[in-house]
């Protein structure tokens, strides 16, 4: 048999004279083998002839460009471009010149803008806007006052001149960490609040945008005098509103368990009435959180059933006279204050029974819900006023007492006469002095007068400045002039000022909002207290 033979039965499998049938797998396995191998030995033998062609010569090996060539074309083409290149640049720099300063302008008028705008949102979410009022103009806060126990409206300072008086780090710095002891509480996170330093930055520009002229802020003395002697004027009669509404509040106090006794079940008879079986519907249950069973018939569709409408309407009169409240007239008579939402009377086949103030019709389930949403809040504050009467009493009393000793020592009231003499001023001239103080200086220098003229006490008490009284200034700066310069340039942080003062930066400049004269006036009564 050839070789050839050999192949073609091993591919085939098929049997022959000298070997078995039954083999192809094998053999095609085998045959693979060999074909591979040979291929193998083949490629090495190909690879290992050197090659016809050559070697190309590696890179630092090769000759380079000419001398000729180097020195005509190619220095030529370089000369070409630096000459093209210079002159782009001799036609672009004057325009990048002229163009430049206007456009850094552009952007950073956009990156105020937009600093403000966000300013403007942080001035809302932060509050700032209910103390100091959305254009910076200055208003109240809500505080209790630590003398009396009572709560006051707080003066808050205005914004719109404020970097007139501070400069950015100053304001800065009053952002982060507040003003203790008052409403103005610490918003920067390095004071314990929620502000980035970005967002304060952003605050400070936003303050800054409805900044008001210095001319609008000069003119601003006179009437900001006129309300300080104002003030000192109408002490009496402020002292006595303030006692007539103190005793408004503890005849409230005095009645809270006799009140409260009627209505103490009140809130678990609305939840009978309004969730329970027949008197119900699925929307007046909801109200107060229970299911309805079993609805009741509900005649005007107001998703308050009849009978409901009736028994709710006896609990309404009741509620509406015993959670009135007291307090004081125009006249400075006591009044009972009457809450419309708590006097409801509805009409079962009227599904708009009440009305709003503006005339428009009420639904009488909106009503109900108004009404529920009042009656808690006061049901809630004249169980407590009941439950712990004495305590309310006791501390009510006191704050009275205290009013009535303000009002007898009259602490706010200055004689123009007697300080016209301590300084050799004309009393006109005193009474200026006092008007400026009071309307510029007191707020820090005076302790209670940021409270009101009722918690005020003596003229330069010192409250988060020193102190003014027993020649203090005179102490600290030898001469007036010294003194004058002072209340001009404010305290800078760390640096010293009069003989031994050593300044913080709280202590505002009043040079640009007052005039020479009016600082002079300030700096003569501060030295005669």
């Amino acid at each position: 048999m050839t070789p050839i033979q050999a192949i073609y039965y091993f591919v085939e499998a098929r049997p022959t004279r000298t070997g078995p049938p039954n083999v192809g797998i094998g053999a095609i396995l085998l045959l693979v083998a060999a074909a591979v191998f040979i291929a193998w030995v083949a490629w090495l033998w190909i690879a290992a002839r050197p090659s016809s062609g050559g070697e190309e010569p590696a890179l630092n090996l090769q000759p380079y460009i000419s001398d000729e060539e180097l020195e005509n074309g190619r220095l030529n083409r370089v000369l070409r471009a630096a000459m093209v290149s210079a002159a782009v640049l001799a036609l672009v720099l004057p325009i990048y010149y002229v163009n430049e300063p206007g456009r850094q302008v552009k952007a950073a008028e956009a990156l105020q803008e937009r600093d403000v705008e966000e300013g403007a949102r942080w001035f809302t979410e932060f509050s700032c806007a209910v103390c100091h009022a959305a254009n910076g103009a200055g208003g109240g806060a809500s505080f209790i006052e630590g003398r009396s126990g009572l709560d006051v409206s707080w003066a808050a300072p205005s914004l719109n001149d404020i970097f007139y008086r501070f400069d950015e780090i100053e304001i800065q710095n009053i952002i982060i960490h507040g003003r203790q002891g008052t409403p103005m509480p610490p918003n920067g996170i390095a004071g314990g609040g929620a502000m980035t330093w970005q967002e304060v930055e952003q605050v400070m520009a936003y303050i800054k945008s409805f900044e008001i002229s210095q001319g609008d802020v000069l003119r601003e003395i006179e009437p900001a005098v006129e309300a300080a002697l104002k003030r000192i004027a109408t002490g009496d009669e402020a002292l006595a509103t303030l006692i007539v509404e103190q005793q408004a509040v503890i005849d409230d106090i005095a009645e809270a368990p006799s009140r409260f006794d009627p209505i103490s079940d009140f809130p678990e008879q609305l939840s009978a009435v309004l969730g329970g079986d027949g008197t119900c519907t699925n929307a007046s249950a909801a109200l107060v959180d229970r299911a309805c069973g079993s609805p009741g018939t509900d005649t005007d569709r107001d998703g308050v059933a009849d009978k409901a409408e009736a028994l709710f309407n006896d609990i309404s009169k009741v509620a509406f006279k015993q959670l009135q409240t007291r307090t004081v007239n125009s006249q400075g008579e006591i009044v009972f204050v009457e809450t419309p939402a708590l006097s409801v009377t509805l009409d079962p086949t009227n599904a708009f029974s009440t009305t709003a103030a503006s005339g428009s019709p009420i639904n009488d389930l909106d009503a109900i819900d108004g009404f529920l949403t009042v009656f808690g809040a006061r049901h809630i504050n004249l169980q407590v006023m009941a439950e712990r009467n004495e305590a309310f009493a006791a501390t009510a009393q006191a704050s009275m007492d205290y009013l009535v000793q303000a009002a007898a020592d009259r602490k706010w009231f200055v004689d123009f006469s007697q300080v016209a003499a301590d300084t050799d001023l004309s009393v006109g001239e005193a009474e200026r002095a006092v008007g400026l103080y009071n309307a510029y200086c007191a707020q820090c220098h005076t302790a209670g007068y940021a409270a009101g003229v009722g918690y005020e006490q003596q003229a330069g008490s010192g409250a988060w400045a020193p102190s003014l009284l027993s020649g203090r200034a005179n102490q600290q700066f030898l001469r007036l002039e010294d003194h004058v310069k002072f209340i001009l340039k404010g305290t800078q942080s760390g640096q010293a000022y009069g003989l031994n003062g050593l300044g913080t930066g709280r202590m505002p400049a009043f040079g640009k909002i007052l005039t020479q004269r009016d600082i002079e006036l300030i700096a003569i009564y501060e030295r005669s207290m």
